[in-house]
């Protein structure tokens, strides 16, 4: 979609942090590997490699890591925060413009993800799909109402039963509509009081939820004041990164990496067994050191922008958005016919495939989509 001539185009948006983009892609695929985990067979999950069992070995630190749905989500959110921070702050956009382009950003991909779930669903056997045995993964037809919940972004569990990854995408399009505000107010707070305020609200929150044990939409929308915590964690981070202080910070590399290396270990699924509250505080600290570390140590972002990385960085929406669908389609089709390591390659190549094609034919559009509805020309046609 081209951009309308003369004075009608946006703000550009400040320079990318590729390296961000890659982590953002590392994190998309431990989800990946997470719901693998979930269908893998017990008889692998219960081969014993040097006298452990596998399921030992990737359900304990470090290698839980490596399969950590929920923390990685949240490094997601905190990234969301430092890049929408920059993005308000030096792309002096309006509200209006901020707000439709993501909107359109993240909208547009979610509607179609839908879509594409829906019809992977119709194509797959009924008697396969009650075999699936996932609680609250197909395991209700998708009725009109429950296609509905999907598209309104309710947050109950109806809102992702055709595919569970939905459910961040409803607090991050929510935090997305008050996010100058949050800059503005933690501008005024500063560092310290934001960060102590938005844990503080979290904490609140989460005690508050035991009102609520079921997925409704009091609950989800409670949840998503909540993920405020790690937006914040991102809008310090950005602030500090646009003073320069991120590179003043007096630390030698062997101490960076130290800290990186904690930062990393903070995400282990293990701390959310323990404590939910701790667990969600921790994500958010070790993300922030991940995300300041990366953007501090030059070898670090060296191994990121290398192509692999740097294109798993910009199909990774796409990627969290397409995988489960595609993951159920295979397990319910292919198990009775290849064995687990085939069907699972047949998976990873058709998730990597369809992803790249959802980046370059429905993310692109979208986001071009967003430039155009921002762009002044068609505010003045939509005005008179």
């Amino acid at each position: 979609m081209e951009m309308p001539e003369g004075n009608s185009t946006v703000p550009s948006d400040p320079p990318r942090i590729h390296s961000l983009d890659s982590l953002r892609g590392i994190a998309a695929f431990t989800v990946v590997l997470n719901h693998v985990w979930q269908v893998t067979p017990d008889r692998i999950k219960g081969l014993h490699i040097s006298g452990l069992k596998v399921s030992a070995l990737i359900m304990n630190p470090p290698l839980d890591i490596l399969i950590g749905g929920r923390p990685a989500v949240m490094l997601f959110f905190v990234l969301s925060g430092f890049v929408l921070a920059l993005q308000w702050t030096r792309g002096k956009l309006t509200y209006y413009q901020f707000v439709v382009r993501r909107f359109c950003r993240i909208y547009v991909p979610f509607v179609f993800s839908v879509a594409f779930a829906f019809a992977l669903y119709q194509l797959t056997s009924p008697k396969a799909i009650s075999l699936l045995g996932i609680p609250n993964v197909w395991s209700v037809k998708p009725t009109f109402s429950v296609l509905l919940s999907h598209v309104l972004m309710t947050g109950t569990t109806a809102s992702h039963e055709l595919n569970p990854p939905l459910w961040s995408l409803a607090p991050e399009l929510r935090i997305s509509l008050i996010f100058p505000l949050l800059v503005l107010l933690a501008a005024k707070a500063g560092h310290v009081r934001s960060l102590i305020g938005s844990v503080t609200v979290l904490v609140a929150l989460y005690l508050l939820l035991r009102l609520f044990p079921d997925e409704t939409i009091e609950r989800s929308l409670l949840l998503s004041v909540a993920y405020i915590y790690y937006f914040v964690i991102g809008v310090v981070l950005a602030s500090l990164y646009s003073r320069g202080d991120i590179f003043r910070l007096a630390l030698s590399p062997a101490q960076s990496y130290c800290l990186l290396i904690v930062g990393i270990l903070f995400m282990s699924v293990k701390w959310y067994s323990l404590s939910v509250t701790g667990a969600d505080i921790l994500y958010g600290i070790g993300s922030g050191l991940i995300i300041l570390l990366t953007l501090r140590l030059a070898n670090v972002q060296r191994i990121l922008m290398t192509p692999c990385l740097a294109w798993l960085g910009r199909i990774s929406y796409s990627l969290y958005l397409l995988h489960d669908p595609i993951l159920l389609f295979c397990v319910c089709t292919l198990h009775n016919y290849l064995s687990f390591p085939e069907w699972l390659l047949v998976f990873f190549a058709a998730a990597l495939f369809v992803s790249h094609l959802s980046y370059k034919y429905v993310e692109c559009p979208s986001i071009a989509l967003g430039r155009y509805l921002a762009c002044s020309s068609f505010r003045f046609r939509f005005q008179s």
